[in-house]
This record gives structure tokens, C-alpha cells and sequence, in this order.
């Protein structure tokens, strides 16, 4: 992983397991998340990862980036994961639950 995605990705981390903000997670139809600087919205699909759409919105809510550099980052950080890394990812994020 390169030090640029790391770095990404120890923001994600930390905006998970420190900061004090609303995480609202469902299941639907529609879209896969949304974020504003109170809550960040995580849309849960039975055929897809959530972890995507985590790093995606986290992302979202870290840097006002357009959606095209949000998803360019987002699929960088995702391919280079390793399964320790996601596996990490899934309990920070099921502790928010």
C-alpha cells in the first residue's frame, strides 16, 4: 500500500474508532450512502461490501473532494487492503452498530 493510502486509511480508522459523530447504518433500496458533517449514512446491500461504501463516505466526510477523486482514492485504499485490514474494518464498524 502505498504511504499516501495509509495514511487514508489510518484517517478512516481513527474518524471510526474516535470521533464522536453519528454513524447510521440500514438496509434499502436506492443509494449506497450519503454523509453530511453530523452523520454518514452506510447502506447496506446484501450483494455488495459495505467496507466500499465506508471508505467511500468516510472519505466524503474527511476532504471536499469531488466524487470522481473520492472513488479513484476509494478504489486505490479497497484493492490494496490487506485481509488483516479488513477484517479490522468490519469490527470497527460492527462496534458502531
Amino acid at each position: 500500500m502505498t504511504s499516501r493510502n495509509k495514511y487514508l486509511l489510518r484517517r478512516i480508522c481513527h474518524l471510526l474508532h474516535h470521533e464522536q459523530h453519528a454513524f447510521i447504518f440500514k438496509y434499502s433500496r436506492g443509494e449506497e450512502g450519503w454523509c453530511d458533517k453530523e452523520f454518514i449514512c452506510i447502506n447496506i446491500k446484501g450483494y455488495e461490501t459495505p467496507i466500499c461504501t465506508l471508505i467511500h463516505e468516510c472519505l466524503h466526510y474527511l476532504y471536499d473532494w469531488s466524487e470522481k477523486e473520492v472513488v479513484k482514492k476509494e478504489k486505490a485504499i479497497y484493492h490494496q487492503l490487506t485481509i488483516k485490514q479488513i477484517k479490522y474494518l468490519y469490527k470497527l464498524m460492527v462496534s458502531l452498530m
